[in-house]
């Protein structure tokens, strides 16, 4: 898995652009530096997938763990992936929160 973190911050975004399959140890990577810049107030999370092919099972609980605990320090997320999966994936996990949006790459 690559996972490249990029700290835009000018209005404290920060882009999370992953391929391959998550794991444990990408979320010890990229979880700190969202965590450093949710201390300056909520941010938003633009994550970017490219032959993305989802989770290994410690990724999914470091995931569920991470929503947990910052759902309120996330003003917005986007997502944006290649694959039907991914569209109904963010559709799933934030149904309601008006929060999240999935965008298809060309």
């Amino acid at each position: 898995m690559a996972v490249q973190v990029i700290n835009l911050q000018n209005d404290r975004t920060i882009e999370v652009a992953a391929t391959g399959k998550l794991t444990r140890a990408d979320y010890d990577e990229f979880v700190p530096v969202i965590e450093s810049e949710m201390k300056k107030g909520k941010v938003k999370i633009l994550f970017s997938m490219h032959d993305f092919s989802g989770w290994d099972a410690g990724a999914l609980w470091e995931d569920i763990k991470f929503d947990m605990n910052h759902f309120g320090e996330i003003e917005r997320v986007a997502m944006v992936g290649e694959k039907k999966w991914e569209q109904g994936m963010v559709n799933k996990l934030m149904s309601g929160s008006g929060r999240g949006n999935h965008f298809h790459s060309q």
